[in-house]
């Protein structure tokens, strides 16, 4: 099931691909399943479903322009549309509506964090900032994104080397979250480590086939 990302960044397809990881959170171990298309337009469709969530983001290129979220435990379900540089969430969960606008600036919006830091990967750049919508609904920030250069993992057993990201908000709020991710040099996702908070719990993701 493994899949080269970059592919989907330069090859125009219809055929969905499907990458299945494995994803623990507060110790508890489930399937985590992304399938991404590309239309003949470039439009990239990314949907990403664990046991409880899903996620269906629609991106051109990296640049995200629409995101839906649900979550079964909590009754969270919002969409989030961008109208020029204002983002725009409605949804609802168990108890309220939601309603909240996020303005931002020439930075994008890369919801698909895998496909854009694939992208950082590739391009040989060092850094990256981007916005990125927290689960929640409640915030939009900017991240950053650095390339920290090469890492040996263990991978289902095996000794992978690969290139570590290092995610955290731009700013003062970096000492408050941060997030690793690991890439083949082909712009493979393979794995991912996030801290608690910026609206989600800890969270361990392993690709299951390598």
């Amino acid at each position: 099931m493994a899949l080269i990302l970059y592919m989907f960044l330069t090859v125009h397809s219809q055929k969905s691909e499907i990458m299945e990881y494995t994803e623990e959170t507060n110790g508890k171990r489930t399937m985590l399943t992304i399938s991404i298309t590309t239309n003949e337009d470039g439009m990239i469709i990314v949907h990403k479903q664990s046991e409880n969530e899903y996620y269906k983001i629609t991106n051109m290129n990296t640049i995200t322009t629409e995101f839906s979220y649900e979550n079964k435990v909590t009754g969270l379900s919002y969409d989030a549309l961008r109208n020029g540089y204002v983002i725009q969430v409605t949804g609802k969960d168990k108890t309220r509506k939601i309603i909240k606008s996020f303005k931002i600036d020439d930075c994008a919006w890369e919801q698909s964090i895998e496909l854009s830091l694939a992208q950082l990967v590739l391009s040989g750049n060092k850094d990256k900032r981007f916005w990125l919508v927290s689960l929640d609904g409640e915030r939009c920030m900017k991240m950053y994104a650095v390339n920290k250069g090469m890492e040996e993992l263990q991978i289902n057993g095996k000794k992978v080397n690969a290139i570590k990201i290092e995610v955290t908000p731009d700013g003062f709020f970096s000492i408050f979250w941060k997030a690793f991710f690991w890439y083949d040099q082909n712009g493979l996702y393979l794995k991912s480590r996030c801290s608690k908070d910026f609206g989600a719990p800890e969270c361990i993701t392993e690709i299951y086939n390598y």
